[in-house]
């Protein structure tokens, strides 16, 4: 069967749907009226029938496919980004705010841009195999939050508060969102050795980030416009200190650690 024939038997598989079922899976907890009524619980469930179907289907269709090959393509099939493409090609979305009853348009994409978000975000972190993922950004008005510093590699090296920072690492524009996924082996260590050397005297989460960037093992995903570029060959100098700032869509920038930036 063609894709689009897959897709198309799919999508009569949704629309034969009980009512009643059918108007739970396009229910989002925002609008629900409890969490019970959403698609929640189905997620739940959908998730693992998802995978014992794909797992049953790699184990005939390789029968010559070790057990890591065939978890690393089941990983792969199943992934965030491989359901959503497939949810955008059968309009899932659509289908979802057009059930929205009574809730504001500004509402309806502040839960997309945010399941968006965090989507890339958790796959990037599982892709990169490292031990921690910043996700960064590019707002109109930089001024208060931590900046992102990289090398001449245009690896993270640093977080910096605004308050800590010097007028060079001022001038980059690219900022810390506070929003992080971190390895609990690679985040404790790196928690236990922190100290208050800052401009506020507080412990401050992104030098975990810095400790961990140190050791190689860190990805940086930003959202947002263009990166800022340092016209010097060198990092931004300045207190390396930081705390955490307050805080989509495509473009999509990786940056993992020794590895040039790729475009997701």
């Amino acid at each position: 069967m063609s894709p689009e024939g897959k897709g198309a038997a799919l999508a009569r598989l949704i629309e034969a749907l009980p009512p009643e079922r059918r108007e739970q899976v396009f229910t989002h907890t925002s609008w629900a009226p409890d969490r019970s009524s959403s698609y929640e619980r189905l997620e739940f469930l959908g998730d693992s029938v998802l995978e014992l179907a794909i797992a049953r289907a790699l184990y005939d269709r390789f029968p010559d496919s070790s057990e890591g090959r065939l978890a690393k393509i089941r990983a792969h099939v199943v992934s965030r980004q491989s359901c959503a493409a497939v949810a955008r090609e059968l309009g899932l979305g659509a289908t979802l705010v057009a059930r929205a009853q009574d809730v504001p348009q500004p509402e309806l994409r502040r839960i997309s841009l945010s399941r968006n978000v965090l989507a890339a975000l958790l796959e990037a972190h599982r892709s990169s195999g490292g031990a921690a993922t910043v996700l960064s950004f590019v707002p109109d008005d930089v001024r208060s939050y931590g900046r992102i510093v990289r090398d001449d590699r245009g690896d993270l090296v640093a977080i910096v508060e605004a308050a800590d920072a010097s007028d060079e690492v001022l001038s980059v524009r690219e900022a810390n969102s506070s929003i992080y996924v971190f390895r609990a082996e690679a985040l404790w260590p790196a928690l236990d050795d922190l100290t208050p050397a800052n401009a506020q005297g507080e412990l401050y989460l992104t030098d975990a980030v810095r400790a961990i960037a140190g050791a190689g093992s860190i990805q940086l995903t930003s959202h947002g416009a263009s990166r800022s570029r340092r016209s010097s060959s060198s990092p931004p100098t300045g207190s390396t200190s930081s705390s955490p700032s307050t805080a989509g869509s495509p473009p999509w920038r990786r940056s993992p650690v020794r590895a040039s930036s790729a475009s997701t």
